[in-house]
């Protein structure tokens, strides 16, 4: 269980809200404090309850929506044995790739065929080249994205060039 702000409309009676599991940046259940929120990443601010808990790490492979998880990939089986994390290096690389290609394919393939396969392939570079230097690095480019001019960052130039699967990116 990850905490969020909540940031959707809930219209389900469960709670949830409903409709597709990927939320594209102009998706109409997100309320405009929502976005807002969203915009500033504040709606995360909760899952540092997560981390005072030991559920969590600050810097570690983002969970993934319980529908696009197999368990029995080989690729998976990695990143389901270390907690998961607020943030990683696949946020700095796929962020914006990946709201675009959502927005022009909602339905979920775009994601599923193609940003899923990226960003296992970065998160497993992470978990498989972890250390205290390369979490410093991914916390000070993560910190710098917060401030103008920003956006290429050594982090996400290092990122793509060892990991040849981050390559479709940049394109």
């Amino acid at each position: 269980m990850m905490w969020k702000l909540r940031s959707m409309r809930a219209d389900l009676p469960d709670g949830r809200a409903s409709g597709t599991a990927l939320t594209a940046e102009n998706d109409e259940r997100i309320t405009p404090i929502g976005r807002r929120l969203r915009s500033y990443h504040l709606d995360e601010i909760p899952q540092l309850v997560n981390v005072a808990r030991g559920e969590m790490l600050l810097l570690g492979p983002r969970p993934e929506t319980p529908e696009y998880v197999d368990a029995n990939d080989v690729r998976w089986k990695v990143l389901l044995q270390v907690p998961p994390g607020i943030a990683g290096p696949t946020q700095l690389v796929v962020s914006d790739w990946e709201r675009r290609l959502i927005a022009a394919d909602p339905d979920g393939s775009a994601y599923r065929d193609v940003v899923l396969p990226v960003k296992l392939a970065i998160d497993r570079w992470y978990v498989e080249t972890m250390s205290l230097r390369r979490d410093l690095e991914v916390a000070v480019a993560l910190a710098k994205r917060f401030l103008p001019a920003s956006q290429a960052s050594r982090m996400r130039r290092r990122v793509v060039s060892e990991v040849p699967e981050a390559e479709r990116v940049e394109r």
